[in-house]
Formats: C-alpha cells, structure tokens, sequence
C-alpha cells in the first residue's frame, strides 16, 4: 500500500504543479498576446494620426499659395494643384475645390468675371440670395468632378456651419460624414476647408477674418481609400473600424476592414480617438481569431502528463520557460519588423512633401529627423545640423535671431505654435520662412518632442510688402483726394454765390425791363446755379462718408426714426403718404446716428418721389434678427424698378428718369450703400414694376446692456 500511498502521491503532486505551471504558462502567453496586440494598436495608431497631420497640409499649402495672389483662375487653380503634387502624394482626395465668397450685390459682376475662364458657368441652385460660397475651380476635372463647378455650399445647413467654423477659426475644419456619390455609388467620405483670406496672415479677429475672407480651399477625402492606403495590405490580424463622432454609433461607421468578420466576442479590443479638423473621429480595434493563434497553438499541455514522472515534470517545466521565452523573442521580432515597416511608410511621406519636416526636443537642441527637403530651402547640409545643432540659429538672419529664440524660450513644449523668419542661404541669399510646431503627446518616461513644419513664403512676402506699398498709395491718393473734394466744392461754391447774388440783383433792377423769355431765361439761369450748389455739396458729402463719420456705437434705430419721421414731416404731409413703422420694435444697433438718419431720410423721401399716380403711397418700415445682424427693411408701393437696374442704382450718378420727371442728383442711393457698407452690412432692393420695391440692408447687433445714443 505504501509504495501506492506514494505513487498516488507522486501523481497527485505531479498532476498539481503541471496544472499550476500549465496556468501560468497560459496567463504568460495571454500577457503577451495583449501586448503584441496593445503594440499594434499603438504601431496602426501612430501611422493614421502622422497621415492625419499631412493631409490638411494641402491646405495650408494652398491657403498660403492663394491668399497672396487673390482669386484663381481655372489654370492658376491646376498650377496650384500640380505644384503640391496632389494627386500623387494625397491617396484619397476626390480632388480640390476653391470655394469663392460672393456678396450677394456682387452676383452679376461675379458671374461675367467666371464665365471669362468658365464657359456655361452657372450658379446652383438660383435664385437671389444676400450671400453664396460658389464653386469657381476644381481639380482633378474629371466627369464626376465637373458638377460641382457652381455650387453653392452656403444653401448646405451641415456644410455652411462648417464654413462658418473655418472662416471665424482660421483653422482647417471638416465636416462629419457625408455619402457622396462618385461613379455612381453613394461613399462615405468627408471634406475639408480652409478659408483664405486677402494677405497671407490669419487676421487676429472674427470680425476682420470675415471682412477679409476671399473664399475657401477644399478637399473631399474618400475614408475607405484613406483607410485602405494607410493600412497593411496584409492587415488579417486586426479588426479596424473608424467612426465620425466621440462615440461609435452605426450611422457614422466610416470604414471597416473586415465586414463580414463577427468581432463582439473578441478578445481584446481598444478605442482610440482622432482630431482632425476641428472633429472627433472614434476609432475601434479589435483581435482577430487569427491573431493569438501562433502563441497559444503550443501552450504547455504536455506538463499535465509530465507530472506522472517527477523526473519528467521538471523537464517540462523548463522546457515550457524555455519555448515561452522563444515566443516572446518572436513576437519582439515581428513588433520590430512592424515598426520599420511603419517608419518607412512615414519617411516615404515626410521626403515627397515640399515642405522642411523635422522632429526635435522643445528646445531644439536635438534633432531625430530632418527631412531632405531642409538642403533645397536652407541651402545648408541637415547632416552638418544633425552633428551641431546650434548651427541653426547661425543661419537664421541677424535681425530675426532674437525673436526666434524668444518665440521658441516662451512656447516651445506647447500644443501648437508657429512663427515666420528670414533665413540667411550659403550662396548669401535671404528666404522668408513660416514655421508650425506641435508638441507629441508621449508616455511618462519618454522625453518631449516636438514635430514641425517650415515652409517657403519668400514670394508670399514679397507680393504682401507689394500689397502694402499699393494701400500706402491708396492712403495717400484717397487724403489727396478728400482735400480736393473740400477745396474744390470751397472754390465752386463761392462763385455760385456769386452769380446767384448777381442773378438776383439784375432781377431786381431790369426785371421789368425784360420780356417774358428773358424772366424765363433769368430762372432757368438761377435754377442751373441752385442745381450746381446742391450737387457740389452731395460730392462732398459723398467723399467725406468713410472718414469724417462720428465712432460706431450703441444706436436705438426708433431715436433715428423719430429725426428721419421729424426731417420729412412736409413732404410726407403734402404727398399724403402714410408711413407704417413700430418704434417701439426697432433695435439697438452698432452705427452712426448721423450718417443712418441720411440713410432712412433717403430711402423714404425716394419712395414718396417714386410714388405711383394711382394709388395712395404706402410705406412701411420694418426689422428682422438675422445672425447676429439686422435686416431692415423699406417698403413701398411705387412705380417700382425694373430687375435689370437693380446694381447699377447703387452707383453714383446713375439716374433712369430724366429731371423733367424727377429731380435729383443721382447720389442718394450710392450714399446709402457706402455708409451701409462702412458700417460691415449690405444693401439691396427687391423690385416688381408698377407694383413696388423693398429696400433692405443689414446693421450690426449690440448687447442691449451697451448704452443706447
């Protein structure tokens, strides 16, 4: 029995260390397979963020392209696109747009300047609108391209607020996902925009990023073939699925690797997330079947028959160290070879784009990578700056030396950051560069790095210092300008006087001598010299408008009312007009109290003038929000005008009735539309002949808290 006591014992003791060296063999192979897996998310991570960084730099590179020569034609928008290489260095793009910015008063002349490089041009949808965002270019321009040409993106609720977010932001922002139809099929893609802006800068604020906005750079990108580019051809280990939104929800599923694969009982899986453009996207992985195959195909079974011989269990035991540690030497040597594939594709990004792409410490004082493209615009060797780090700062130009450090002693280490300075060549030659850094988020035990961007903006500066000798000038001629207006409206009116004075004095002394031609004569004389007086001082009204205006402020709309009702009180008593206005509802706006009176008081004495011969006149006055904005309107019920006049009435001098029907100067409603538009709003009519017109405009909103004048 005892020999049976110690045999059972034997088997009882080997059958219980090979169950224990069989579990922890098992919970080893599991730690590995979860770090192999954590690993590869991490390599496939690292490689969508990097192509994320690149793809907006399109962009940019347009943005800083367009900005400084204005709006493309059809041929500069192709050099735009040949030059940054779209299409062979960006897989994806569906191809780029320029989005131009319309005022809705600056529609016909719009249209004439596009059809000159765009034959059939036309606006879609149509209709009248206060404002569009129009497609006037596109590339590639290919027969699923072309439709675009036209569009306006404005109309689009899910479009316009991401235009809005770029214009206000200055930052490239895209949309969530759209279905666009391309051959045919409906494909899960989205688009980005860029706004450009007259001058390279960002202006500093809203309101002047939307004064100085000229249109927008845009780029729709198909997600399945981003995704399919980025990705391992191979990729058979790894459930990838990328989701629009903070959270993974069907209707926003972008791309899936595998479709038919059933993954919600997987193993391992991770969620990581992706900004882009001023978005989330959410992005799910997941172990395949195929994935821990290798490591748990030779877990240790063997060690459960092992523990029958003492002898044996031993054996095993190592043995199961052993192969648990070739297993991990393999799978350190399949994430190695992973890496370097991973880094390749990343050098093969980084050596195509035309741009200095680089990755050092905060501080600059290391340098794990420059990019070949450092040597054509520094003109300097990036192996003799790998070596001596410092070099840099010596080849920066003397004047620009200690703003640089400055910038780079008071952001380096931030999220985002970014200068420009001049460079000094070795051939002597002085470049203007832009730089962009951002700092990368690492583990930490890691140090800090940060990864940057130079780009070449010699020709961009210069066309900006171009820009500003053209408005230097501008001031200048317009100050000329304005003091000959005041001198000569000085000196015409002096002599008018005069012979006004003289006019009536010889009426006054051979008025009776004269015959009726000659007292009519006589009157048509001083009626000549009143007209000329009035005139003179319409024109210097007119010039004066921008630069002798009272400050905007805090403006109650029903006070200016009162003045315009109080000014007009004879001619709408005579005319019997009957004038329809809510005091009580008028807002408080931004303006000039002044120079708003002259607006109302010239739009209601036009609809009295313009009354119908047939009907009572009937005018009413009314305000709507719009925005941030309000919308003011003028109605009447007039002779009304013909659509075709509805631009030229606004410019000066442009009358369509001749003085024996209605008297004038013709200056009224160009004066309206300057001061409107010194005011950041605009004006425009809408018209049915022999029926009526409505005059609208928009002004400025102010909090109510702000003091009313």
């Amino acid at each position: 029995m005892r020999p049976l006591a110690l045999a059972a014992f034997a088997l009882l003791l080997g059958v219980t260390v090979s169950l224990f060296a069989w579990r922890a063999s098992k919970d080893e192979v599991d730690r590995l397979v979860a770090s192999r897996f954590d690993a590869r998310v991490a390599e496939l991570q690292t490689v969508l963020e990097q192509r994320m960084v690149a793809y907006p730099q399109v962009l940019r590179g347009i943005q800083a392209m367009v900005s400084a020569s204005g709006h493309p034609s059809r041929a500069d928008w192709a050099r735009v696109n040949q030059t940054l290489q779209v299409d062979s260095i960006y897989p994806g793009l569906t191809g780029t747009v320029y989005i131009r910015s319309v005022p809705g008063e600056q529609r016909t002349e719009f249209e004439r300047e596009v059809l000159g490089f765009e034959p059939g041009f036309q606006i879609k949808p149509p209709g009248e609108r206060p404002y569009y965002t129009i497609v006037t270019s596109v590339e590639p321009r290919t027969p699923s391209n072309l439709p675009v040409i036209g569009s306006d993106s404005w109309v689009h609720p899910v479009r316009r607020a991401t235009l809005e977010a770029a214009r206000d932001s200055g930052a490239i922002q895209i949309t969530g996902k759209l279905n666009l139809v391309i051959d045919d099929k409906p494909t899960p893609a989205f688009l980005m925009y860029q706004a450009i802006y007259q001058g390279a800068a960002i202006p500093d604020t809203i309101e002047e990023r939307r004064d100085r906005l000229l249109g927008f750079a845009t780029a729709g990108c198909r997600v399945g073939v981003l995704m399919r580019t980025i990705l391992p051809a191979d990729l058979n280990d790894v459930e990838v699925r990328v989701y629009d939104g903070a959270e993974a929800t069907a209707d926003g599923l972008y791309f899936d690797s595998h479709p038919d694969v059933d993954v919600s009982f997987a193993s391992h899986q991770a969620q990581r997330a992706v900004q882009i453009g001023g978005r989330t996207w959410t992005v799910i992985y997941a172990m395949l079947p195929g994935f821990a195959q290798a490591a748990e195909g030779a877990l240790p079974r063997q060690t459960l028959v092992g523990g029958i011989l003492v002898s044996l269990l031993l054996t095993l035991i190592v043995w199961s160290l052993a192969t648990t540690r070739a297993r991990a030497q393999a799978l350190a040597v399949d994430m190695t070879h992973s890496l370097r594939a991973s880094e390749g594709r990343f050098r093969e990004l980084a050596e195509n784009i035309d741009q200095v792409f680089f990755v050092a410490d905060p501080q600059y004082r290391h340098f794990d990578y420059i990019s070949p493209s450092f040597e054509r615009i520094w003109g300097r060797s990036r192996q003799e700056l790998l070596e001596n780090p410092d070099r840099w700062l010596s080849w920066l130009h003397p004047e620009d030396v200690e703003a640089v450090r400055a910038v780079v002693a008071a952001h380096g280490g931030e999220d985002d950051y970014g200068t420009k300075f001049r460079i000094v060549r070795a051939d002597g030659e002085v470049r203007w560069l832009a730089a962009h850094a951002f700092n990368v988020a690492r583990a930490a035990d890691e140090p800090a790095r940060v990864v940057g961007f130079h780009s070449d903006i010699t020709d961009q500066k210069a066309a900006e210092e171009k820009i500003a000798r053209y408005i230097s000038e501008i001031e200048v001629s317009n100050n000329d300008l304005e003091q000959f207006a005041y001198v000569a409206s000085h000196d015409l009116r002096e002599p008018l006087r005069m012979v006004s004075s003289y006019l009536t004095l010889l009426e006054r002394r051979y008025g009776e001598l004269l015959d009726a031609d000659g007292r009519e004569f006589l009157d048509f004389a001083r009626e000549g010299a009143v007209r000329l007086d009035r005139l003179v001082l319409d024109l210097l009204g007119f010039s004066r408008i921008q630069r002798h205006g009272n400050p905007l402020a805090a403006t109650n709309l029903a006070h200016v009312m009162g003045d315009v009702l109080r000014n007009l009180t004879v001619a709408i008593r005579e005319s019997g007009a009957a004038i329809s206005v809510d005091l009580d509802r008028l807002p408080v706006v931004h303006g000039d109290r002044e120079q708003l009176v002259s607006v109302f008081q010239n739009l209601i004495s036009n609809a009295i003038k313009y009354r119908s011969p047939v009907r009572p006149v009937r005018i009413a006055v009314t305000a709507d929000s719009d925005d941030g904005y309000w919308r003011l309107s003028v109605t009447d019920n007039g002779i009304g005008i013909e659509p075709q006049y509805f631009d030229r009435i606004f410019r000066i001098f442009q009358r369509l009735h001749s003085r024996a029907e209605y008297d004038g100067t013709g200056i009224g409603l160009a004066m309206c539309k300057r001061i409107v538009e010194r005011h950041g709003g605009q004006i425009w009519v809408q018209s049915v002949p022999e029926e009526g017109s409505t005059f609208y405009f928009t002004l400025q909103a102010v909090p109510p808290t702000q003091s009313e004048t």
